[in-house]
């Protein structure tokens, strides 16, 4: 009788790197997971995690590591785009 090896085996084992990016917002700087991107031609959607925050905003509550959350900015909006930068 087989055992649960034999049902990977064979299989090539892919470990996938996170999308790791700097995001910056109103003073608060933060490295952050990329969950999900949904762009598409007209709109710039992601879905972000907070791994470590780099500088600490002075307009609102810094979220706290682990923290999920959605940002999204049309891509005609220019180079200010939506008070958020993702870089």
């Amino acid at each position: 009788m087989p055992n649960d090896q034999s049902k990977t085996e064979g299989a090539a084992a892919v470990r996938v790197q996170p999308l790791v990016r700097t995001f910056r917002e109103d003073g608060w700087r933060a490295e952050v997971e990329v969950l999900e991107d949904t762009s598409d031609a007209e709109w710039e959607r992601y879905k972000l995690k907070v791994l470590r925050t780099l500088r600490h905003s002075r307009i609102f509550k810094t979220p706290p590591e682990g923290h999920v959350f959605d940002v999204c900015s049309r891509r005609d909006a220019g180079c200010y785009n939506g008070a958020w930068h993702l870089s």
